[in-house]
């Protein structure tokens, strides 16, 4: 790499000016502009965007940059917003409802003595558990640290003095103790004697 010439402050000053063309901002939103908004405001990829209306995702990017369509964006989010709130009340206004009739119904089973003892206990836990009354399990993590070098360095200890005793230790022999009084013998790799393994 060949250096022409030094930068100069000239130079630095150059870099905070605007350079290429910048896109002309929306004069008109579209149908097509609405719904690229809301899907934007919904957390869609960009990807997804480009297929589900042919627009490209570099297209995408500068209306992304543009200040109407952020503001449209916004718009669409504060109603995707509201559309969700409504939504999550009403479910749970409505799975209040079933939970009290469903209440209702099996209090009234149990007491014409339409329900079994099991079937009034499985009922008294669950509602137990989903209240926060429920059987409770817990759990404790314990970590051990165990520094093992000074277990290591014995074992390697004691591996060097056996190889020291026993030569045939270092070379890898299979040994085999007789305690009849011949103490060690070397026994040929591959002839093991039967029962030993």
């Amino acid at each position: 790499m060949e250096i022409e010439r030094e930068l100069t402050a000239a130079d630095l000053a150059m870099l905070g000016r605007h350079r290429g063309v910048k896109p002309p901002a929306l004069k008109r939103l579209t149908a097509m502009h609405h719904s690229i908004a809301r899907l934007m405001a919904q957390g869609e990829a960009g990807y997804a965007i480009a297929l589900a209306t042919g627009y490209s995702e570099s297209r995408l990017s500068v209306l992304r940059g543009d200040p109407a369509f952020q503001e449209l964006i916004a718009q669409k989010s504060r109603e995707i917003e509201a559309i969700v709130h409504d939504y999550d009340v009403e479910a749970a206004a409505k799975m209040a409802l079933f939970r009290n009739d469903g209440w209702e119904y099996l209090h009234e089973r149990m007491m014409a003595g339409e329900m079994t003892d099991h079937d009034v206990l499985d009922g008294v836990t669950k509602a137990s558990d989903r209240t926060g009354f429920g059987p409770q399990t817990k759990s404790q993590n314990l970590s051990v640290v165990m520094d093992l070098g000074p277990a290591l360095q014995r074992g390697r200890l004691r591996a060097e003095r056996l190889a020291a005793e026993v030569p045939a230790a270092k070379e890898a022999k299979i040994l085999e103790f007789s305690p009849q009084g011949n103490g060690w013998s070397e026994l040929p790799i591959g002839n093991k004697k039967e029962g030993t393994e």
